[in-house]
């Protein structure tokens, strides 16, 4: 449908359509302070012409925001697919130019030794995220809305090798195992692999 021909009825629809109060959209665009403008409001949004402008104008702007949205985020395939990489991906791997590299910072020392300090998104903090992930679509599945969290954190404990390594002036050196807890069940992380720089 073409713009009302009335260019005063054709700005009070699109603030309406767009969020705008009735009265207060009928206000800005009669230019009137007069208190009939809630009434005239009303009977002007009964007309049909204006009444299927505004749903026309409505439409359009959710299918742009909804176009706009699915560009913007990640599908859930998207974040279940950079969570693994996370998680699999040892820290050896990873460049200063890589997309899992949340900082790199390189510091020389006087005797001319030179480290590189490259950190990356939590491990175990990218587990649990597709682990809630993992939840909701089971409880989306489920009638009764439950779901065995403990089963799915002991399946995945048993799928993970963790590979931490910390550097002290120059040197790699293991660092002690680690123990995670969710609720009753602890998470061991083995620690015993080294990766280098």
């Amino acid at each position: 449908m073409p713009a009302l021909k009335n260019p005063k009825q054709e700005t009070f629809v699109q603030l309406v359509a767009t969020g705008e109060k009735a009265t207060a959209a009928y206000r800005i665009a009669f230019q009137t302070k007069a208190k009939s403008a809630q009434v005239s409001a009303c009977q002007l949004l009964k007309l049909p012409k204006v009444a299927l402008r505004v749903r026309e104008i409505r439409e359009k702007y959710k299918q742009h925001v909804e176009a706009q949205i699915e560009n913007q985020f990640l599908t859930l395939d998207e974040k279940r697919r950079f969570l693994a990489r996370v998680a699999r991906t040892p820290i050896g791997e990873i460049t200063a130019q890589s997309d899992l590299c949340q900082e790199h910072t390189v510091t020389s020392a006087e005797n001319g030794t030179r480290t590189e300090k490259i950190k990356m998104p939590s491990k175990l903090d990218a587990i649990k995220m597709d682990l809630q992930i993992m939840g909701e679509l089971a409880k989306d599945k489920k009638d009764n809305g439950r779901v065995d969290m403990q089963a799915i954190y002991l399946w995945i404990s048993n799928q993970i090798t963790y590979h931490p390594m910390k550097q002290v002036q120059g040197r790699e050196v293991q660092e002690p195992p680690r123990i995670k807890r969710f609720g009753k069940l602890e998470l061991c992380l083995d620690s015993g692999v080294e990766s280098d720089i």
